[in-house]
């Protein structure tokens, strides 16, 4: 090989890491954003979740007080026969 096809084989090497290293870099950087935008959606759901429990907990208490409500009415109607 020539001088000239080292000094090349040089330069196309070196590019060829720097490009390399600018496309892990960019990987990283999106991988990091995914990181993020994943750790902002769990809690995001956490929350949401959180308040799910609480609306149902809430409806189970209200129907359950609708519930008894409605069988003392229906003991009292049985009793008045």
């Amino acid at each position: 090989m020539s001088l000239f096809g080292n000094i090349e084989k040089l330069i196309t090497e070196h590019g060829s890491a720097a490009v390399l290293r600018e496309r892990i870099k960019l990987a990283q950087e999106k991988y990091e954003l995914l990181e993020r935008k994943l750790a902002d959606a769990k809690e995001d759901h956490a929350k949401e979740l959180k308040q799910l429990k609480m609306a149902h907990a809430k409806e189970v208490e209200e129907l359950r007080a609708k519930f008894a409500a409605n069988t003392r009415r229906t003991k009292v109607k049985r009793a008045k026969r």
